[in-house]
C-alpha cells in the first residue's frame, strides 16, 4: 500500500512539474513518457559528473595552448617564433612521449608500481637529450634562428628546464589516475599554458622581453612539479610481486612503440608533400582535428574508467562493430576509387580511419591494463615493419589514399594483435580484413 501510495505521488509531481514548466496540461498517458525522460536526465547528469569534469579539464587546457600557438606569430618576429616553435616542442615531448607514452601505460596495470622516481629521472633525462639534440640541429642549419645567437640557446634551455618540471609533475598526475583521480593528469598543461599565453599578451601589449613566455612558461611547470609531486604521496603504495624481467621487456616495447606513433606520422606527411600545393595542409588539418577531437572524448573516458580500482573488462561489444564500420568504409572507398570518386574516397578513408582510431586506443589501455607484455611486443614489431615498409612505399607513390591507408594499417595491428590474446574472435577477424583492405588502398592509391 506505502509503494503503490508513493508511485503514485510520485507521477503526480512529475504529472504537475511539466504542466507547470511548459504551462499547459499534459495528457495522463503521457506520464510514462515524463518518467522516462526524468531516468533518462538522471542518467546524463551521473556521466557528466564523472566524465565531464576531465573532460572540461582536457578542453579548457587545449583551447589555452591553441590560443597560446595562434598568438606567436603573431606577437613574435620571425626568429622568435622559429625557435619559439621548436623550443615547445622540446618542453612538452617528455610529457607525452615518456610520462603519458610509456610510464603510464606500464604504471597502469601494476598496483605495486614504485618506481616513480625513476619514472621521472628517465623522463628528464629525455628532456635533457632532446634539448641538447634540437639546440645542435638548430643552429648548426642556419636560418633566422642563428641570428638570435646566446639568447636563442637561452630560451631553447629554459624551455628543456621547463619539460623536466612538466614531466616530474605528469609522473605525480600518472600516480594520481593510477589511484582513481585523473583529474591532475588531465590539467597537466593547465597552468603552464595559461602562462605562456598570459605573457605573449604582455610582449604584444606592452612590449615584454621575448624571453619573458619562456621564463613564465618554465617557473610555473617547475612549480606545478612540486605541487603535484608531493601530492602524489598522499596515495598509498601496494605490494605487488613481479618479476623485473617483466617490466623491463614492457618498458622496451612501449618505447619502441614511440616510434611508431611519433617518428614515422613525420615521413608520413612529408611522403605526401610531393603531391600539388595545397593538399598537405589539408590533410594535415583534417588528422589534427580529428586526433584532436577523439583525443578529448576517448581519452578522457579512459583516464576515468582505468585505475588501479577498476576491474578487467570486456571492450569486444565496443571494438567489434568499430572495426566492422572500419572495414565497410574501406570496402566502400575501394569501389568509388575505382570509378574515380576522389572525394568519396577520400570521406570513407577518413571515417574508417577514425573508427580505428577509437578501436585501437580502447583496445591497447586495455592490453596494458593486464598486462600483456607479450602483445604488446608482438604488435609493436609487426607494427614497425609493416608501417615502415608503408612509409617506403607512400615515398615512392605518395597519394592521399596511401597517407591514411598506412594509419589504419597500423591500427589494424594493434586491434589484430591485442584482439588475439585478449581473445577477442570477432575484433581479431574484422581486423585482419581491415589490415588486408589497408594494404589494397596503398598499393592502389
Amino acid at each position: 500500500m506505502l509503494r503503490g501510495h508513493l508511485g503514485r505521488r510520485y507521477r503526480l509531481v512529475g504529472y504537475r512539474h511539466v504542466a507547470q514548466q511548459f504551462g499547459t496540461a499534459v495528457h495522463p498517458h503521457e506520464r510514462q513518457v515524463t518518467y522516462c525522460d526524468s531516468s533518462t536526465s538522471s542518467m546524463l547528469i551521473r556521466l557528466l559528473r564523472r566524465f565531464g569534469p576531465v573532460m572540461g579539464m582536457t578542453m579548457t587546457s587545449q583551447a589555452i595552448n591553441a590560443a597560446s600557438l595562434l598568438l606567436i606569430p603573431f606577437t613574435l618576429t620571425v626568429a622568435w617564433s622559429d625557435i619559439y616553435s621548436v623550443s615547445i616542442q622540446v618542453g612538452s615531448s617528455a610529457l607525452g612521449g615518456v610520462v603519458i607514452g610509456v610510464v603510464y601505460n606500464i604504471a597502469i596495470g601494476r598496483r605495486g608500481f614504485n618506481r616513480w622516481r625513476t619514472a621521472a629521472a628517465a623522463a628528464s633525462i629525455f628532456s635533457i637529450g632532446l634539448g641538447i639534440v634540437a639546440g645542435i640541429l638548430v643552429y648548426s642549419g642556419g636560418g633566422a634562428v642563428s641570428t638570435l645567437g646566446l639568447q636563442g640557446l637561452l630560451l631553447l634551455g629554459t624551455f628543456t628546464i621547463g619539460g623536466i618540471g612538466l614531466a616530474v609533475g605528469g609522473c605525480g598526475a600518472v600516480r594520481a589516475a593510477c589511484h582513481g583521480n585523473a583529474l591532475p593528469l588531465a590539467s597537466v598543461n593547465l597552468l603552464p599554458a595559461t602562462a605562456l599565453l598570459l605573457s605573449l599578451l604582455c610582449v604584444l601589449l606592452f612590449g615584454a622581453p621575448m624571453l619573458l613566455p619562456g621564463i613564465c612558461w618554465a617557473l610555473v611547470a617547475l612549480a606545478q612539479a612540486a605541487w603535484f609531486w608531493r601530492g602524489s604521496y598522499e596515495y598509498p603504495t601496494t605490494a605487488e610481486g613481479e618479476s623485473a624481467r617483466s617490466q623491463l621487456s614492457h618498458i622496451g616495447a612501449l618505447s619502441l612503440g614511440v616510434i611508431a606513433s611519433t617518428v614515422l606520422p613525420t615521413f608520413y606527411i612529408a611522403a605526401i608533400t610531393q603531391l600539388p600545393g595545397g593538399v598537405t595542409s589539408v590533410v594535415f588539418l583534417i588528422t589534427r582535428i580529428a586526433t584532436s577531437i577523439v583525443g578529448l572524448g576517448v581519452n578522457s573516458v579512459l583516464l576515468v574508467r582505468y585505475s588501479w580500482n577498476s576491474p578487467a573488462r570486456n571492450v569486444q561489444p565496443l571494438t567489434r562493430p568499430l572495426v566492422a564500420l572500419a572495414a565497410a568504409g574501406l570496402v566502400i572507398g575501394l569501389a568509388l576509387s575505382a570509378i574515380e570518386s576522389e572525394v568519396g574516397t577520400l570521406v570513407c578513408m577518413v571515417i574508417s580511419w577514425i573508427a580505428m582510431l577509437v578501436a585501437s586506443a580502447v583496445i591497447l589501455r586495455e592490453t596494458n591494463s593486464r598486462k600483456l607484455v607479450k602483445a604488446i611486443a608482438v604488435k609493436v614489431g609487426v607494427d614497425l615493419s609493416l608501417s615502415s615498409l608503408g612509409a617506403v612505399w607512400l615515398f615512392t607513390n605518395p597519394s592521399v589514399q596511401g597517407y591514411f591507408g598506412v594509419f589504419t594499417l597500423s591500427q589494424a595491428v594493434t586491434t589484430l594483435v591485442c584482439g588475439i590474446y585478449l581473445r577477442y574472435r570477432w575484433t581479431a577477424i574484422l581486423s585482419a580484413l581491415v589490415l588486408v583492405l589497408s594494404v589494397a588502398n596503398i598499393v592502389l592509391g
